[in-house]
């Protein structure tokens, strides 16, 4: 198992690895995708500037999570809120909020060159959010054999919570999507 940058064991590098091979259901452009993204968290986790392992995963994330012509500022957390917005931690450790605050710091970053508001805390964060959304992507091929078919489950599980629909009714979430707490 990998470590990630403050020691965190990377749990997907054995589903990532499966990925790679072809019969494992992964679409050849969304292999590729997932390849590139976890190449930039790769990148990252080998620098000792802070900011720019943040920066990369960010675009780690948006690479996974986003197509081109998406919403970034509303379709980022909306996407990492169906992995892992059913957990009790989305709302008492306040994902949404920190979310928006990483979208913000990756904007001034790349917009306006501000790197200085970039904290441990945010590169941890955005760690964390990886490590979940490609856990959970890796061990489900069947579910997420596609970034569209990512997009359509994030689209229909959002359907869901709108209409009051709890995790343990839902029709899409599976019960084997999981969530490695955060310290």
């Amino acid at each position: 198992m990998s470590r990630g940058i403050n020691g965190k064991k990377s749990f997907y590098l054995d589903d990532l690895i499966l990925c790679i091979r072809e019969e494992n259901g992964f679409e050849r452009s969304w292999r590729e995708t997932i390849l590139r993204a976890v190449s930039l968290v790769a990148e990252g986790l080998t620098s000792k500037n802070s900011s720019f392992t943040f920066l990369h995963n960010m675009i780690a994330l948006e690479t996974v999570l986003l197509r081109q012509g998406d919403e970034h500022k509303i379709e980022l957390p909306r996407r990492v809120q169906a992995f892992i917005g059913w957990s009790s931690e989305w709302d008492s450790k306040r994902y949404l909020e920190k979310i928006g605050i990483i979208y913000n710091k990756r904007c001034l970053y790349v917009h306006d060159g501000e790197i200085e508001t970039i904290t441990a805390e945010d590169v941890d964060f955005t760690d964390h959010l990886l490590h979940n959304v490609f856990n959970n992507i890796l061990k489900h091929p069947k579910l997420f054999p596609s970034k569209n078919k990512l997009v359509e489950f994030s689209a229909k599980v959002t359907a869901e919570r709108l209409l009051g629909i709890s995790p343990v009714r839902s029709k899409y979430l599976p019960r084997t999507i999981g969530l490695t707490t955060m310290n």
